[in-house]
């Protein structure tokens, strides 16, 4: 599952290599890749636009797509996910004078809430099956960002995630909601 999300972050940086654009407080558009190495791990990309900017003030949108493993019936990795999230981003772009001289002009810490809904597999359930799963999580983020709009973030939170019933044999404490911590590349243009 790692070398997936290195490959898709990887294969991003070097389409983004054809832009030519400066990065600005205007670029209201990215699209991302992250590896989630939280209670439960995974990966996932992302799609994200702007609904309110000016020059020090982002609130964002990203809707995405990831791939988690559970552990519901065994105390080992046993299920898997498939999760579609809506987050809303809201923090401040600011230039920084220190990390431009490692290549990051800009940074911008962030506060977000999630909510996501998820297709299960398990071994007794097939994906798209029931149980569904659901999910509501919130956090702080940080993104530290290129001149060319190539940028690296990571964040930090956590929530609850449910089950919409429960399973046969399931453990006392499945890796639902909890703590996550992302770590991913994202192409601002």
């Amino acid at each position: 599952m790692m070398k997936k999300c290195l490959f898709v972050i990887l294969l991003l940086a070097c389409v983004n290599a054809l832009n030519a654009a400066n990065f600005s407080e205007k670029s209201t558009l990215s699209l991302g890749a992250y590896g989630n190495f939280g209670a439960a791990m995974g990966g996932g990309v992302e799609a994200g636009f702007a609904l309110y900017s000016t020059d020090l003030v982002q609130v964002r949108n990203a809707v995405s797509v990831e791939m988690r493993a559970l552990k519901l019936q065994e105390e080992k990795y046993d299920s898997s996910a498939l999760i579609f999230h809506e987050k809303l981003m809201a923090g401040l772009l600011m230039g920084s004078s220190a990390l431009s001289h490692m290549g990051f002009a800009y940074f911008r810490p962030y506060l977000f809430v999630s909510g996501g809904f998820g297709l299960v597999a398990t071994k007794d359930t097939a994906m798209g099956e029931k149980p569904f799963y659901y999910e509501i999580q919130g956090g702080i983020g940080h993104e530290f960002i290129t001149m060319s709009g190539h940028s690296v973030f990571f964040e930090l939170g956590g929530g609850m995630g449910k089950l919409t019933q429960n399973l046969p044999n399931q453990i006392d404490k499945p890796t639902l909601g909890g703590v996550k911590f992302l770590l991913g590349y994202r192409w601002q243009f």
